[in-house]
């Protein structure tokens, strides 16, 4: 793999943004806490890259990596040309399977020990110890339906596979699927809610669906396009659709549907809170924003394939075929300001928009913020040559020494 440092800078007063060129590049992953970025490669050799963007860990399978994941605990999962490997964040194999034809999916629980992998007709549950069982879904004379996707919940206790119109629901301790779901179109997304006891399908024709892990069928709603992205956290579903559309699906139902981009929506990711989403389109914008302001940015890269966003929404990784980005989206300062969300060494607030609030005339020299009084305001304390200020939250003189 050739690795190139084509940019490096600072942004505000925290951790850098970053981009690497990356030849070969084939699958990527970025961890939960964005302190970990996944790279896989068509020669078979991978890197871990921490949030700074220095090489924390780095192997060779010698064999075409197809597909990654990496789980809270920093357990990796690699699908590659004829076998799978279940990794620990220092590099040592956990687990492995050899199925002798390329694995193209794969997904780890999110704590780091399960994980499910599947080539176009069979999946495999593993463990951190062990192949736990194996499944053939699509029988070998056929020539027409294959895999599409896997899931896994996040305790690793439910296993779902799209082939196809048709999604696949497995408990982990059995091969044989308990439920199948068939649809009137393709199956174009497929992932567990937070809770693990509900799993999210969207398909080609816009249907929306959520189903219990019995196969139940809980939730629909159908939408104009295709359904091409579904990103969860645990009280909402952010859908991305072929209209360039964003709904936002809360648990009371309440549905926003707003259009963000004029060219079909390919990926899309939400924040825990709820606060922060990052799209990918088809016209290749990769674009971040605040739902409550709908402040953020955007910017055009060339041959983007995917884009995922830390779960507080304050680190962006971005895959494209021959690099990644890495971006620091916010900086939280003192705690009566808000965010950073501009990739600039600006600093501003989203709760003035950019307005001054008030200002102070004096040469600074060091400066802090708190309640200083024990009031519940924070006040502002300076110091400027041998004096010592104290300001109000209004920007008002509360005491001055020398």
């Amino acid at each position: 793999m050739l690795l190139t440092v084509l940019m490096s800078q600072s942004i505000g007063v925290g951790p850098s943004s970053w981009s690497y060129q990356i030849v070969l590049l084939s699958a990527s992953a970025l961890s939960d806490d964005g302190e970990r970025f996944l790279i896989g490669s068509e020669n078979g050799e991978y890197i871990v890259l921490d949030r700074y963007g220095n090489m924390v860990l780095n192997g060779n399978f010698e064999r075409t990596i197809h597909a990654v994941d990496i789980a809270e605990n920093r357990n990796m999962i690699f699908g590659t040309e004829d076998s799978v490997f279940l990794l620990d964040e220092q590099g040592k194999i956990l687990s492995s399977v050899y199925p002798t034809e390329p694995v193209l999916y794969v997904s780890m629980a999110k704590n780091g020990l399960y994980a499910v992998a599947g080539t176009q007709r069979k999946i495999f549950l593993m463990s951190t110890r062990e192949l736990i069982w194996e499944s053939l879904i699509i029988p070998e004379d056929s020539t027409e339906t294959y895999i599409s996707r896997v899931a896994i919940s996040a305790s690793g206790s439910a296993v779902a596979a799209a082939a196809q119109k048709s999604v696949f629901l497995f408990g982990s301790a059995s091969s044989t699927y308990k439920a199948k779901m068939n649809f009137d179109s393709a199956v174009t997304s497929l992932i567990f809610l937070p809770d693990g006891n509900d799993i999210v399908i969207g398909t080609k024709e816009g249907t929306l669906c959520i189903y219990d892990i019995e196969g139940n069928q809980r939730f629909s709603y159908s939408l104009e396009g295709s359904i091409n992205s579904i990103a969860v956290n645990s009280g909402q579903i952010l859908v991305g659709t072929s209209r360039g559309e964003i709904a936002l699906f809360e648990q009371n139902e309440n549905i926003l549907l707003k259009k963000v981009t004029e060219g079909s929506m390919d990926v899309c990711d939400i924040s825990d809170d709820g606060k922060y989403v990052v799209i990918l389109d088809s016209e290749g914008y990769v674009s971040s924003f605040n739902i409550e302001t709908e402040k953020g940015w955007s910017f055009f890269i060339r041959d983007p394939i995917s884009v995922e966003l830390s779960k507080d929404g304050k680190y962006v990784g971005i895959t494209r075929k021959a690099g990644i980005y890495f971006i620091n989206n916010w900086e939280s300062t003192f705690e009566s300001t808000e965010y950073f969300p501009y990739a600039s060494r600006g600093q501003f607030s989203l709760e003035n928009d950019l307005c001054k609030v008030w200002s102070y005339p004096s040469k600074v020299n060091c400066f802090d913020y708190g309640d200083v009084n024990g009031d519940g305001q924070n006040e502002v304390v300076f110091g400027s040559g041998t004096d010592l200020t104290v300001l109000d939250h209004k920007g008002e003189l509360l005491w001055k020494k020398s």
